[in-house]
């Protein structure tokens, strides 16, 4: 089978777990967007395909996985982001949160930037599947009778730089999931892509 088969089987895969429920003008945090946050992103098309059979084979010389835990000891704050840039990462997550809304894989999976994607493509190839290390760390919601009701806009409890002079922001966000008493936590990483932000990664944090 060629790398650009196994890499379609790989994102038919990936695209019914980010699918499941997993997650995630100005957003508000708390409400469901609408399909309009959906509707504005690109989705993955043959020619990101291509391209990201380059990317896989630099990313697996690279030795790089997938982080699907961090913990508050883990994390090194940076310079804070502008208030422009919060709004940037609420829209990008109002974004993420209709598509999953929506069903629609191939423009969540757009929203990815090609390096996570390759990370978790070459993470599913390997028989590793993050994704569903990722959806175990949450409580049991697939049997909760609220399971199918539509997701919220996370809150971004706190966003910074990486480091200074870097452009990539990460986040700490909460967000309340169906049938469960209390909000989760994720660790987000955004990049810029042309006029565009990427999520980078994507992990369950702790406190």
């Amino acid at each position: 089978m060629s790398k650009l088969a196994r890499v379609l089987l790989a994102f038919t895969f990936l695209g019914g777990m980010i699918v499941g429920p997993l997650f995630i003008g100005k957003a508000s945090a708390g409400t469901v967007p609408g399909d309009a946050a959906c509707a504005t992103v690109q989705p993955i098309g043959f020619m990101d395909l291509l391209n990201l059979v380059d990317t896989l084979d630099q990313t697996s010389s690279s030795d790089a996985t997938v982080t699907t835990n961090v913990t508050a000891q883990s994390v090194q704050e940076g310079p804070e982001i502008s208030a422009a840039d919060k709004v940037e990462v609420e829209n990008t997550l109002a974004s993420l949160i209709s598509c999953v809304n929506k069903r629609d894989p191939l423009r969540i999976v757009g929203l990815l930037s090609e390096r996570y994607q390759a990370l978790l493509v070459l993470d599913l190839l390997n028989g590793a599947d993050a994704m569903s290390v990722i959806a175990q760390q949450i409580p049991d919601i697939v049997n909760s009778s609220s399971a199918s009701e539509p997701l919220e806009t996370p809150n971004v409890l706190k966003a910074w730089h990486e480091s200074a002079g870097s452009d990539n922001i990460a986040a700490i966000i909460s967000m309340s999931i169906p049938g469960q008493d209390e909000p989760i936590s994720f660790y987000v990483v955004l990049t810029p892509v042309g006029d565009a932000w990427k999520i980078d990664q994507i992990s369950r944090y702790e406190n």
